[in-house]
């Protein structure tokens, strides 16, 4: 039995599937290059504590991993043409 566990703001989900039933193998292909064509990072364990990214399906992997995609918070710093060297905006009234 193999695993798909798909990280994300709230934790994580598993989804398992038999790679020998070819409708199972399917929905896990398919699954795969919706969530990487998101922007989803996907990862199979090689060992340990270890991870290597791969950019498309192995129906051989035990364990794939997906990471979503980091993204930056808004700044509350002006921008340097703006202000004085990285002066901080004011609180909202």
């Amino acid at each position: 039995m193999a695993i798909q566990i798909v990280m994300d703001r709230t934790g994580d989900s598993r989804h398992p599937f038999n790679p020998d039933h070819a409708k199972e193998l399917a929905k896990a292909e398919q699954r795969f290059y919706e969530l990487t064509k998101a922007g989803f990072t996907a990862a199979v364990r090689t060992g340990p504590s270890q991870t290597s990214q791969i950019r498309s399906f192995d129906p051989t992997a035990e364990e794939t991993l997906f990471f979503p995609r980091v993204v930056g918070g808004e700044s509350d710093f002006l921008p340097c043409s703006a202000c004085d060297s990285g002066r901080r905006a004011a609180a909202p009234s």
